[in-house]
């Protein structure tokens, strides 16, 4: 009782930040480092290794490792609490980083690096997207919420790219590295000073893999999977197919930093139309994405690289800013911890098929627009994650 009534008085005089801030701030400092590399790491490997569709392999090792983590860390969360699995999820990624300098020595450091990164997603994730719907107000409207962590994930990452690319060309990748160790660091820090600490939520291994096959979930299940394979396009192939038409650190950086920052504009206004309608508003997104995805492979310039990131990220936030929010409003119906380890399977088995399915079509020579092309499917399959909305709605 007395180990209980210290804990109670350290959570109380710790507890200073209000509602979900500690949510926001946590999503500002890991923005500000993963941003710092996240669009070189498929860069950097490429450069180490001389072949475009090492990126893919190596990307479908992190994949591998997320699949074999996530129960572990599930059950793993419910006895430390989400505070200190966020914690963990930032220290277990710095590992990653410092295996990614080592990198550069031993190609097996790379393997090691996508390791630790993989091992680091549940972590990350699930205490994060738990703690959203945990301190949500009451107001069933989740509109709101995404469109704030999303105005801060773009405010902190906006700049980032630009001064990553620099950092490259002025001092290396290990000093791009070490900075983003830090900032890594420190986002684990806040979600301590917020009001809300859930610990000892359920957790049963056999009614996750239950939930996979329900019926109920089955459109869900679909539409993060294809989620999974879009966001190999996004984050490999993409950025590999700008490095080879611009071969510029710095370009890339400035292309990715305006582009996000253009997008800061459209956010307020969108948080507040999902909640009137957040299912035709990602149809929009879908649309407009798929656009993007189908000209892509003929752009050359970095004026045009520009001008489609610009088009694509606001077709972007029309489709996953309203995407996160009906998946946070369906998991007040579910046990949420469970459905979140669901969410993460799905959309990492989808990402190990696309990284594996991608790393052969290279490795054969096909044609830049066919892998572009795999993107519009995963984009389409978001669209069930509305299905499912309106299912619901039947049922209440």
């Amino acid at each position: 009782m007395l180990r209980e009534n210290h804990y109670y008085i350290f959570r109380r005089k710790l507890a200073f930040l209000p509602g979900e801030t500690g949510v926001y701030l946590n999503t500002l400092l890991r923005a500000m480092g993963m941003n710092l590399v996240y669009v070189f790491v498929p860069l950097y490997v490429f450069k180490l290794t001389g072949r475009i569709e090492a990126a893919f392999l190596y990307y479908a090792i992190y994949h591998i490792w997320v699949l074999i983590s996530v129960i572990p860390s599930g059950w793993l969360i419910t006895k430390i609490g989400i505070d200190w699995a966020e914690f963990a999820g930032s220290f277990i990624r710095i590992f990653s980083f410092i295996f990614l300098i080592l990198g550069k020595s031993n190609l097996y450091f790379l393997a090691l690096a996508y390791m630790f990164w993989g091992i680091a997603v549940p972590f990350t994730w699930l205490p994060f997207h738990y703690a959203v719907v945990g301190t949500e107000d009451g107001d069933q409207s989740f509109g709101k919420e995404t469109s704030w962590i999303k105005i801060f994930d773009q405010l902190a990452g906006s700049l980032s790219p630009l001064i990553g690319g620099l950092i490259i060309v002025g001092f290396g990748f290990s000093w791009l590295y070490r900075l983003a160790i830090f900032l890594v660091i420190l986002s684990g820090l806040p979600m301590f000073f917020d009001k809300f600490n859930k610990r000892g939520m359920e957790f049963k291994p056999l009614r996750i893999i239950n939930s996979i096959k329900a019926k109920e979930n089955r459109g869900f299940v679909m539409a993060f999977a294809g989620a999974g394979i879009k966001e190999v396009v996004v984050s490999i192939a993409w950025p590999l197919f700008m490095f080879l038409m611009v071969a510029k650190y710095e370009v890339i950086g400035g292309i990715q930093t305006a582009a996000l920052l253009l997008s800061l504009v459209f956010l307020w206004w969108l948080g507040k139309k999902i909640d009137q309608g957040g299912s035709k508003i990602l149809r929009w997104g879908v649309g407009v994405n798929g656009f993007v995805w189908l000209v892509r492979s003929v752009l050359t310039s970095p004026a045009a690289l520009f001008i489609s990131n610009v088009i694509y990220g606001f077709g972007g936030l029309l489709l996953w800013t309203p995407f996160d929010a009906l998946v946070y409003k369906s998991m007040l119906k579910r046990r949420k911890l469970e459905f979140l380890v669901v969410r993460e399977i799905a959309i990492h088995a989808g990402g190990l098929f696309g990284s594996i399915l991608i790393w052969q079509l290279i490795k054969i020579g096909v044609d830049w627009f066919w892998i572009f092309s795999i993107a519009i499917f995963g984009l389409a399959s978001s669209l069930l994650v509305a299905e499912e909305e309106y299912e619901d709605s039947k049922k209440t």
